[in-house]
C-alpha cells in the first residue's frame, strides 16, 4: 500500500494525478468547465464511469486493480469528505448494475465488501435495493 497518508479534498488531486498520470488533463478540463473542482462530478468521471466501463467487460484486469486500490486507499485513508464521495457517487454508481457490481466486488478486500454490506447499505437508502456484494 501506498504512503498511509489522510487523503483530503486538499490532497486529492495530487494523489490521483500520481496513481493515475493520464488523469492530468480530465482534471484541468473538469476544472475549465466548472470553475472550480466538484469532487462528485470529478470521481464520477474520472473513477466511477472508466471503471464501470471496464468492470463491464471484466478486461484489463491490471488496470481495473489499479483503480479499485485506489478506491480502497481513498476508503481506508480519506477524511469524511472522501468517504462522502465514495458512498453517494462512486459505489452507488458501480451498484446500479448487479453484473458490474459483483464484478467489482472480486476485486476488493474483505473488509471492504464488509463496509459496503454492513454498514454503506443499511443507512444509503439509495442503495436500499442494491444486492450485497458476494
Amino acid at each position: 500500500m501506498k504512503d498511509q497518508i489522510q487523503i483530503t479534498q486538499d490532497n486529492f488531486i495530487r494523489l490521483l494525478e500520481e496513481e493515475f498520470p493520464d488523469k492530468h488533463t480530465d482534471v484541468l478540463h473538469h476544472i475549465e468547465e466548472n470553475g472550480e473542482v466538484l469532487f462528485h462530478i470529478l470521481c464520477n468521471d474520472v473513477i466511477e464511469t472508466p471503471l464501470e466501463e471496464l468492470l463491464s467487460e471484466n478486461k484489463d484486469t491490471d488496470i481495473i486493480k489499479k483503480y479499485c486500490d485506489f478506491i480502497e486507499r481513498m476508503w481506508k485513508f480519506g477524511n469524511e469528505d472522501i468517504i462522502n464521495i465514495l458512498d453517494v457517487t462512486v459505489f452507488e454508481g458501480l451498484a446500479q448494475d448487479d453484473k458490474i457490481w459483483q464484478t467489482f466486488g472480486q476485486y476488493i478486500s474483505q473488509e471492504c465488501k464488509d463496509y459496503i454490506n454492513n454498514d454503506l447499505i443499511s443507512w444509503n437508502v439509495m442503495m436500499f435495493l442494491c444486492k450485497r456484494i458476494i
